[in-house]
């Protein structure tokens, strides 16, 4: 998906380490990658930044990265509820505009699971990669 993205590279960092695997662990070896010269920012939907308090030590999440969310026109966050369960998450998240895109990895993954074609959502390697590597399976 990024291959021909001068900008951007693939980490195979928490594919190469045994499971469980877990969004703050990874952040964690990014953490001692960037040392204390670097922020970390992790994107995200703003779907998953509403369940964030469902996730593996959230908090730490929250102190330790700047949280940026791509606004969806189908979700709706309670920004003070948030607040509540995730004191100081709101002054941690920049939410980007950005066009939307008719892909998600929820609906990927249904796709996948249900033997639905996925190459009209993805580009030809990301298709191949989930198929040879066996993601969304189960």
């Amino acid at each position: 998906a990024v291959a021909d993205e001068n900008a951007m590279c693939i980490s195979l960092i928490d594919a190469e380490r045994p499971g469980p695997h877990y969004t703050s662990d990874l952040m964690r070896l990014f953490q001692e990658k960037v040392g204390g010269e670097g922020q970390l920012y992790f994107l995200m939907g703003l779907d998953s930044l509403r369940d964030l308090p469902t996730w593996h030590e959230p908090e730490w999440l929250v102190r330790n990265c700047r949280l940026v969310a791509l606004r969806r026109h189908d979700v709706k966050i309670d920004w003070a509820g948030l607040e509540a369960v995730l004191p100081g998450v709101c002054e941690r998240v920049i939410v980007l505009e950005m066009p939307e895109l008719e892909i998600a990895s929820s609906s990927l993954r249904e796709r996948v699971q249900s033997g639905q074609p996925i190459h009209y959502q993805v580009p030809r390697a990301v298709e191949r990669y989930i198929v040879e590597q066996g993601l969304y399976r189960s």
